[in-house]
Order: C-alpha cells, then structure tokens, then sequence
C-alpha cells in the first residue's frame, strides 16, 4: 500500500533525491543494501542492523540517519573507519515512553484491563460501589529508579497527580 507523502519527504526531496520504501516491517539486510545502493545517505530505524558487512557493500554512503535513540544497531566505528557520520534521535522517545509509564500505572491501580476482560466476556454485571475500586494514583507514592530523561518525564506528569485541598 502506498502512504502518503510526509513533510519530512518533502523536504529532503528540495536537497536530495529520496526512495521512501514500506517500512511497516523490517526489510531484510539484502533488501536495505539493494534500495540503498548508490545512495550518499540512509535514514535507519532501530531494527537496521548497520555494520561494517553492510557498509562495505555501500561505497557512497555518506551518511547513516539512525532514528533512535542510541547506537545499538549500527557499528560507530566501522562507520568511523569509511568516514560515515553517524546520527541518533536522542530524545525522541522521552515523552511518549513517560506517557506510557503513566498510562500502565493508571490501567493498573484503577484496574482497566480486568475491567476490559471482564466486559468482553459478557461478565460485567452493572454498576456496583464495591466492584473494581482499584485505588487514586492522587497522593500515592511513585518510586521511579533513575532520574535520566525519561524518569524526570514520568516525574514531571505525575506532578498533576498531586492531592489537592478541596
């Protein structure tokens, strides 16, 4: 199925001729080397296995684009050594990552997906004061292990969790 065209397409075609491919999946190494033979740069996601291998197949790369946050998946000095400039996204998953912290402690102490299960296989009974109370994330106590990016988030979105007087 052919997407859309992004803004982010758009504007790398003002500079460069660009090959925007599915990448619903993950394309196989031969495959990624096949669309990018020729090309002076590559746009990589976290799942490219990039290393001296692949990029001995690649002459004219120039650049590999690494859309995640660190390098796992692509050998820095291989790339180094063939005078490639590796990049990352080092702070794209920051908020999306505390987001969904913050949503799986809420589905947990409010007890969502038992309430789901319960209302797929027609056992929900109606209204009930006593039945899946779980408990107010307002006033609780989060313990987070380590204050990097993410943790600081996770922090800063709980802060709306804070009891206030009524």
């Amino acid at each position: 199925m052919e997407r859309a065209p992004r803004a982010r397409d758009a504007l790398i075609a003002q500079h460069a001729e660009v090959d925007v491919f599915d990448r619903s999946g993950s394309p196989s190494p031969e495959e990624l080397v096949s669309r990018t033979a020729g090309c002076a740069g590559l746009i990589a996601l976290g799942t490219d296995r990039v290393d001296a291998a692949f990029l001995d197949q690649l002459p004219d790369l120039r650049v590999v684009c690494n859309v995640a946050v660190g390098y796992n998946n692509i050998d820095v000095a291989a790339a180094r050594e063939r005078r490639i400039v590796v990049t990352n996204t080092p702070d794209v998953l920051t908020n999306a990552t505390a987001e969904l912290a913050v949503t799986l402690m809420l589905a947990a102490a409010r007890r969502v997906g038992e309430a789901e299960r319960l209302l797929r296989a027609g056992e929900w009974r109606g209204w009930d004061p006593g039945a899946l109370l779980g408990c107010e994330l307002a006033g609780s106590t989060v313990g987070i292990v380590g204050l990097g990016r993410i943790g600081l988030r996770v922090a800063e979105l709980l802060r709306g969790f804070e009891r206030h007087a009524d």
